[in-house]
């Protein structure tokens, strides 16, 4: 899609960003919109920083168009980034899907992690990135 080779209903493209509708039986909802970046990156642990920036304003601007334009009162940001992931194509993309009450549509998990569990890869997590970012 970014090169031009498949088709799809483009809804903007900022030249470093390109937003488009999923049109096929993979739509989450009427008016499901994919954004990815122009600059080839994996997923957003490998993207640059103009891509993060570009992908992030997007985004936003078409949740924005999807509450004006759409019977949608809120959306859901999804992205699968690397193996284990399921990525199902391997160019970082997100996904803007338009929701409201009662959609019937489920993104969060059924079963809910053991709050040990979840402290814990909370702690190791902080400690990596402050090995990262020093100072903060």
């Amino acid at each position: 899609m970014a090169r031009g080779s498949a088709t799809a209903q483009v809804v903007a493209d900022t030249g470093e960003a390109l937003a488009f509708t999923v049109l096929d039986s993979a739509a989450l909802a009427s008016g499901h919109v994919v954004v990815i970046p122009r600059r080839h990156c994996v997923g957003v642990h490998d993207a640059d920083s103009t891509s993060l920036n570009a992908v992030a304003v997007l985004c936003q601007q078409v949740a924005q168009g999807i509450l004006r334009a759409l019977p949608a009162t809120g959306v859901n940001l999804l992205s699968a980034c690397g193996p284990g992931s399921d990525q199902s194509v391997d160019h970082w993309h997100m996904h803007v899907v338009p929701r409201k009450s009662g959609d019937g549509i489920e993104t969060w998990p059924e079963s809910e992690s053991t709050v040990v569990r979840h402290c814990a890869a909370g702690k190791l997590l902080a400690t990596e990135l402050n090995k990262v970012s020093p100072g903060k």
